[in-house]
């Protein structure tokens, strides 16, 4: 799934993302029972055959259901796409559930049409949660002032080199921008391309602006000009168009996302790409004598700043079981249970958990350190699909 952003400091950051991989208590407790059972309605765009859906079957549901006797949960796996619309047209007067597993770039969107509930004023422990979580992925659900999703699951992109290629073109893998400049000559002479990516959306392109310095909009989000325009984004921009015009980035950039990179990284064939922590398994998988090396994104005079992606736990606003709701919303962010990809590990996972014990690779600094979600505009979702 591809998670885009618009505003980062980022199963890598998640993931893209809460003691999620740590087993402390369950704070969220439970009642006596009545005599029949409220019963919640999750819905998620796991695969309906995934491993995902048989951890939520098999255990996290009951697991939750023997310590709340009186609240029962029914997960629906909706595919993603349907989702977002069944969401949104729901407004109109469609059937919602009680809780969601939502794409980050949803969260704005759906706050500003009234479709969810703050949970910092429905949930009076709010507080501890946002103590939990590092700021990118908290601030995936806040808008106009309130919080209205909180990190499940988190991801970014980092720096993916492919060591043997750098050393066949005699040069160290850089750390900024301006060294991947100096050594894409080098890397080029030696056959390979020093850069790749495949699409030219936010979720690609911002990590260099960011880190450039530059920016599309100013903090408020009420204009453009002057940030998206500016001489930092502008250098940002330059820089990729300029590496791919002289040879050293490869034309599936300009595809639209159709081709992967993940091949031509563990062949050689290119030197490095910003991708996130899927990557893992799926080079391993093909090429398990590579030694897949990962760091920062490049710095530039912004510093290392790259995207946050993932999905935030949200409450519908025409939900009549909120505090029901907000009882499975505190049972997932606790005690281990923060995601359940999380019980897969964080280091080669497709996410990681969003609280801050959950990240415990060196891959996951992209999420601790300098990340920003780009999603911090309710109309995020038509800006990446225009």
């Amino acid at each position: 799934m591809k998670h885009k952003i618009w505003g980062v400091a980022a199963l890598a950051a998640a993931t893209l993302l809460v003691t999620a991989c740590s087993s402390t208590p369950d704070e969220s407790g439970s009642s006596s029972a009545p005599s029949t059972p409220v019963e919640i309605t999750f819905w998620h765009a796991y695969n309906a055959d995934s491993q995902e859906v048989a951890l939520l079957e098999d255990t996290l549901i009951p697991e939750f259901e023997a310590a709340h006797k009186d609240i029962k949960v029914k997960q629906v796996a909706v595919p993603y796409d349907d989702l977002h619309q069944k969401l949104v047209t729901a407004v109109a007067g469609g059937e919602l559930p009680d809780v969601v597993r939502s794409d980050i770039i949803w969260v704005p969107e759906l706050a500003n049409l009234g479709v969810l509930e703050p949970l910092d004023t429905l949930m009076d422990d709010f507080g501890s949660i946002k103590d939990a979580v590092y700021p990118g992925p908290l601030d995936t659900g806040k808008w106009d002032g309130h919080y209205y999703g909180a990190p499940l699951a988190t991801n970014t992109r980092v720096y993916l080199s492919n060591p043997d290629t750098y050393a066949k073109a005699g040069v160290e893998v850089p750390t900024t921008q301006q060294e991947l400049v100096a050594v894409a000559p080098a890397i080029k002479k030696a056959g390979a391309y020093a850069f790749a990516d495949n699409d030219l959306s936010g979720w690609n392109v911002l990590p260099w602006i960011w880190s450039a310095g530059g920016d599309l909009m100013d903090a408020d989000l009420t204009t453009a000009q002057g940030y998206a325009n500016s001489a930092a984004s502008v250098s940002g921009v330059e820089l990729l168009y300029n590496l791919y015009k002289d040879g050293y980035i490869p034309p599936i950039i300009t595809q639209g996302g159709q081709d992967g990179t993940e091949d031509g990284l563990g062949s050689g064939e290119f030197a490095s790409t910003l991708n996130g922590p899927w990557d893992f398994p799926i080079i391993a998988g093909s090429y398990p004598d590579l030694q897949l090396g990962s760091s920062q994104a490049l710095s530039g005079a912004g510093g290392s700043i790259s995207v946050v992606g993932g999905e935030d736990l949200v409450i519908t606003a025409a939900s009549e079981k909120k505090d029901a709701a907000a009882e499975w919303v505190r049972f997932l962010l606790s005690g281990g249970r923060a995601a359940p990809t999380c019980r897969r590990g964080t280091d080669v996972g497709s996410e990681v958990p969003g609280r801050r014990d959950g990240l415990n690779s060196a891959l996951l600094r992209g999420v601790r350190d300098p990340a920003r979600h780009g999603s911090a505009t309710s109309g995020y979702a038509r800006v990446e699909r225009d």
